[in-house]
C-alpha cells in the first residue's frame, strides 16, 4: 500500500469525521474471559471447569444445552469443526495454497527455495517484474515476513529470513517468494462457512497537520492507541524500522508534515509495527466475502477461519487471497478502531448449539426460530459446497500424481 491509496482508502471511510471506538479498561483481549461475555451473549449456559495440571492453574468452559446436557467443552483457541488434516494443510502454505488453486480460488503466484537454492532464488527474482514478497513456509504473524523484494535486497532479506526461522528452531526451513500484490489487506473473519466480517489491516501511519514534526504525531498516535485494549500493545516504535522508512523518503523525526499529508511509517507491515483495524463491512463488496467463503471451502476440515485478502481498492470486486488461519484471532474483532463492534464467538456458539441440537435431539420443525432456519440453510449450503470442492481438488490430485508417474 501507498500513502496515494491510504489516503483515499481513509477519506472514503469518513475517518476524521468519526469518533474512535472506546472500549473499558477492564475489557480484557483473553479470548477466554470474551468467550464467557459470549456465551452470556448468545443465551447459551456455561460451567468453568478447572483442567488438571501441575503447571499452573487454568479452566476450559464446559457448554450446556437447553436441556443443560453438555455439547461442548471450549478451550482457547479450540474450534471443534478444524480439525485434523484441516489444521495441517492451514498451517502449510504450499498446501493451502495447492488447495485454494484447485478450488479455483485466486491467490498469489508462488515459490518455494531450500537454504542451498539462493542460485536460483535470483534467477527468478530478476525475471519477475514487480516487487516480491519473502517469508518462511511455516511461521505466522509475519514473521521473517519481508515486501518489497528484488535482486538489490534479496540477499540481505534472505539472510535475514534464515536467521528468524533458526531463531524460532524450523526444523527443515524454507523460504517462500511470491509476486507482490498490491493495496488494501482485509482480514474476512468466516464463521462455520458463512462471512460475519470484514476487518481493513491498515499499516501504522501518520497524518500531517503542517505545523507537528514526525516525532510529535507518533506520539500523538500512540496516546490514542492506549485507549484500545488491543492496539496499545503495539505502540508506533522508535526504531530501526522506522529510521529506514523516514531515511528512504530523506525524512527524519524533525520533519514537518504538510497539512493531511499522510506518512507510512515502516517498510514492513505487521502486528509489531502497529496496525490499524477498521471494521468495513459495509464498504466490501459481496464478492470478496464469497471468495473468502470459497477459501474456507476449499480447505478440508477448516469451517471457522479468518481469511487475509487484498484487494486493489475499497471498489473492488475481486481479490486475492493470502492466507487461511484457522485459528483467527478474534482479537480484531473484539477490539476494531472504528466501526461496528464484534461479537464473533457468540456466532460461533450459537450454531455449535445448533448443529448439536439438530444431530443429536428429536426436534420437529416448529422447534426451530426463523434465524435458525436461515442457519440451517446456510449451514447446508455450505457443507454441500465443500464436499463437491473436496471431491474435484481430490480428482485432480489423482490425475496430476497419474502424470507423474
Amino acid at each position: 500500500m501507498d500513502e496515494l491509496l491510504l489516503k483515499q482508502t481513509m477519506e472514503k471511510l469518513n475517518i476524521k469525521e468519526r469518533y474512535e471506538n472506546e472500549y473499558s479498561p477492564e475489557d480484557t483481549t483473553d479470548l477466554l474471559i470474551q468467550s464467557q461475555h459470549a456465551l452470556k451473549n448468545a443465551s447459551i449456559d456455561f460451567k468453568k471447569i478447572p483442567k488438571k495440571s501441575v503447571y499452573k492453574k487454568s479452566y476450559f468452559l464446559r457448554l450446556f444445552n437447553d436441556n443443560q446436557k453438555p455439547f461442548l467443552d471450549f478451550s482457547k483457541g479450540f474450534y471443534p469443526n478444524n480439525t485434523g488434516i484441516g489444521k495441517i494443510i492451514s498451517n502449510d502454505k504450499l498446501l493451502t495454497e495447492q488447495f485454494l488453486s484447485y478450488a479455483g480460488v485466486k491467490t498469489p503466484i508462488t515459490k518455494f527455495f531450500k537454504p542451498s537454492e539462493y542460485a536460483k532464488a535470483v534467477k527468478y527474482v530478476s525475471s519477475q517484474e514487480g516487487k516480491c514478497v519473502l517469508k518462511p513456509k511455516d511461521l505466522r504473524q509475519s514473521l521473517g515476513a519481508f515486501r518489497d523484494v528484488d535482486v538489490t535486497n534479496l540477499e540481505s532479506t534472505w539472510k535475514k529470513n534464515l536467521k528468524i526461522q533458526k531463531q524460532y528452531n524450523v526444523k527443515k526451513p524454507l523460504i517462500i517468494i511470491q509476486n507482490q500484490v498490491e493495496g488494501l489487506e482485509l482480514r474476512v473473519t468466516v464463521i462455520e462457512g458463512k462471512a460475519d466480517t470484514a476487518t481493513l489491516r491498515a499499516p501504522g501511519y501518520i497524518v500531517g497537520d503542517g505545523n507537528s514534526t514526525i516525532e510529535y504525531l507518533i506520539n500523538e498516535k500512540n496516546e490514542k492507541r492506549k485507549k484500545n485494549n488491543f492496539h496499545y500493545k503495539n505502540p508506533y516504535k522508535f526504531n530501526e524500522a522506522l529510521e529506514i522508512g523516514l531515511k528512504s523518503r530523506n525524512l527524519t523525526l524533525d520533519s514537518i508534515l504538510a497539512d493531511d499529508e499522510y506518512l507510512i511509517l515502516y517498510p514492513k507491515v505487521g502486528i509489531a509495527t502497529g496496525r490499524d483495524n477498521i471494521e468495513i463491512s459495509e464498504f466490501i463488496n459481496p464478492n470478496i466475502f464469497k471468495q473468502a467463503e470459497d477459501a474456507v471451502t476449499a480447505i478440508p476440515n477448516v469451517h471457522t477461519a479468518g481469511v487475509d485478502v487484498m484487494i486493489s481498492n475499497l471498489d473492488a470486486t475481486e481479490g486475492t487471497v493470502l492466507e487461511v488461519n484457522q485459528n483467527p484471532a478474534f482479537q480484531v474483532n473484539y477490539f476494531n478502531m472504528y466501526g461496528s463492534k464484534q461479537d464473533p464467538l457468540a456466532t460461533l456458539f450459537s450454531n455449535l448449539k445448533l448443529e448439536d441440537k439438530i444431530l443429536n435431539e428429536e426436534v420437529a420443525l416448529d422447534d426451530f426460530s426463523k434465524d435458525e432456519l436461515n442457519a440451517i440453510i446456510e449451514r447446508y449450503k455450505f457443507l454441500y459446497r465443500k464436499q463437491s470442492v473436496l471431491s474435484d481438488s481430490i480428482k485432480q490430485m489423482i490425475s496430476q500424481k497419474g502424470t507423474s508417474l
